[in-house]
């Protein structure tokens, strides 16, 4: 069973694919058709040359691909606002994804594969949405939002 304590390693360093370090010294354990296209034909040399050093090793579950289409509309590098519309349906459908998810396993998994393939802003909004009303991860302290993004606030 996943640690509910990994879910806040992906909030380091958001802009970075989600091979690289994380923490101190936690790398996760990305199946192949997690990566993104750009990565998956140097998948294994990607991962183990960024997993040399790692204190610790996050397994994620190889779980059926979720359908990002709407929430991947919106370019990673676009501001996110929920005051403009084709934003707000576009976070109702990644929400929707998310509440899905039945086990915190799931939920690791699920936040992995979108991480390198959705917008960030939507991304970590959503991951604060999902601590306001799911109960799972309900124990955790996230960090401010400005260490999550310092040149944006």
């Amino acid at each position: 069973m996943a640690d509910k304590k990994n879910l806040l390693l992906l909030f380091d360093r958001p802009n970075e694919p989600i091979f690289m370090e994380k923490g101190k010294a936690a790398v996760f354990d990305v199946p192949d058709k997690f990566l993104t296209d750009r990565y998956r034909p140097i998948g294994n040399e990607v991962q183990s040359r960024f997993g040399e050093k790692a204190e610790q090793r996050i397994p994620v579950r190889d779980i059926a691909v979720p359908d990002l289409r709407l929430p991947m509309s919106l370019p990673r590098d676009a501001q996110f606002s929920l005051f403009i519309p084709a934003h707000r349906r576009i976070a109702g459908r990644l929400i929707d994804i998310f509440m899905g998810v039945r086990s915190v396993d799931d939920l690791q998994s699920v936040a992995v594969y979108a991480r390198d393939r959705v917008n960030p802003y939507l991304l970590i909004m959503h991951y604060l949405w999902h601590y306001f009303i799911d109960r799972t991860p309900k124990d955790l302290i996230y960090h401010p939002l400005h260490k999550i993004f310092p040149t944006n606030l």
